[in-house]
């Protein structure tokens, strides 16, 4: 079975051909708009090779929209949010995640992470504890 245009796509970033996975992660998605494994995959690429915080903020809005909630996807959402200036978005997010965690959610992030970040953005209001 030949590689599928995320495989390929894929395959250009592991092999830092950032340009060319850019361009083949624009075909797969023009392709299979409603695939969240595309979005994500494309999320990772604008965060961690090209810093565009903005543009993987937006995929992973696509990630949400086309997939059952989960913790760990709310949380790396609201650090983009926080990280693009979106103070008023993250809180209530992370508060959301505690929320789901109380009600039995799972996950990679813990009640820890998202209570030291509303902690740190209470702190950046001006906020004294």
């Amino acid at each position: 079975m030949p590689p599928t245009l995320l495989d390929r796509a894929l395959a250009a970033r592991a092999g830092r051909d950032i340009e060319g996975a850019r361009a083949l992660f624009a075909e797969a998605l023009r392709a299979s708009p409603n695939d969240p494994a595309i979005w994500q995959a494309y999320a990772d690429l604008l965060e961690y090779e090209l810093g565009d915080f903005e543009g993987a903020r937006a995929a992973l809005l696509e990630v949400e929209r086309l997939s059952p909630p989960g913790v760990d996807l709310q949380y790396r959402l609201a650090q983009l949010e926080i990280w693009t200036g979106r103070l008023d978005d993250a809180t209530p997010r992370l508060q959301g995640i505690l929320a789901a965690l109380d009600a039995g959610a799972t996950g990679a992030v813990s009640r820890a992470d998202v209570h030291a970040t509303l902690g740190d953005l209470r702190r950046w209001d001006g906020d004294r504890l």
